[in-house]
């Protein structure tokens, strides 16, 4: 019996990112027909998929398993454009907000050293 692993800062950071961004259900035109919409074929167990497929920490095994789905059933729908798509996003909006985060820290830092080195916090417009 193998033991699940729990999930790194990353992957709960990229889970609760992935949450707050509109699901591919959300983008349906008022007056569609849900049958006949791909968008139909989104679920809470797709979304719960991709982001763990985007975390890419498990395997698809244990995917599966969190998911209550076969690995078959997650291979198949790995191969479909809408579940990469998703896979994708979730992964670009992590990406974003990771940049984000990492460059307000150097921000911080920058802003932090800057005061304590003199020969540094003239302008450009100063006398050398």
């Amino acid at each position: 019996m193998t033991q699940e692993r729990p999930p790194t800062e990353a992957a709960q950071a990229l889970r609760s990112s992935s949450r707050l961004e509109s699901s591919p259900s959300d983008s349906q035109e008022p007056g569609a027909d849900p049958c006949r919409s791909s968008d139909s074929w989104w679920n809470p167990s797709k979304e719960a998929a991709a982001e763990l497929v985007a975390a890419g920490e498990l395997t698809i095994a244990e995917i599966a398993k969190r998911v209550g789905v076969s690995e078959k059933t997650i291979d198949r729908w790995k191969k479909r454009p809408e579940f990469q798509a998703r896979v994708e996003g979730i992964t670009a909006n992590f990406r974003e907000r990771l940049m984000a985060e990492m460059l307000a820290e150097i921000d911080r830092d920058y802003s932090e050293w800057l005061p304590s080195a003199p020969q540094y916090s003239r302008g450009l417009d100063s006398p050398r």
